[in-house]
């Protein structure tokens, strides 16, 4: 594994510490073995220049084919998680229609006890105006 030594580039890391990073993520991937590791000076460095010959190609396969896993149009990863989604607000929206025909039917109930109580309150209404009247009127009998 190269890594470039860039001397006109104040803000980068030191060239044998990101080496050394390098070379760890490498032995960490699976397939990649580190076969060497030294910092070399390139005026402009290249990708090839920095991955032994005919890898660039290699790892252009192996990025596609990891990202065709979640692209992949009939079983990829995010038509997945679409198909998903897609049945979890099917059910969002047979549950919302369910509460508001609940809410419809207790909306119905409700007015219906309403209307039966505002009908018994006007009757009791009429029945103490009665007796109280007639309350009144025994009064008067008496008093006579």
């Amino acid at each position: 594994m190269l890594h470039p030594e860039l001397l006109n580039d104040r803000q980068r890391r030191n060239a044998s510490f990101a080496l050394e990073e390098a070379v760890s993520l490498a032995d960490a991937l699976p397939g990649f073995e580190v076969q060497g590791s030294e910092i070399v000076r390139i005026s402009k460095p290249q990708p090839g220049h920095l991955v032994g010959s005919g890898k660039m190609e290699e790892l252009a396969d192996r990025l596609k084919a990891s990202i065709d896993v979640y692209l992949n149009s009939s079983s990829g990863m995010l038509i997945s998680r679409e198909d998903r989604l897609n049945t979890s607000l099917t059910d969002i929206s047979d549950d919302r229609s369910d509460v508001l025909e609940r809410m419809s039917e207790l909306e119905e109930r409700y007015t219906k006890q309403f209307t039966a109580m505002d009908t018994l309150v006007g009757q009791l209404q009429s029945t103490s105006d009665f007796l109280t009247q007639q309350i009144d009127a025994i009064k008067a009998a008496a008093n006579r």
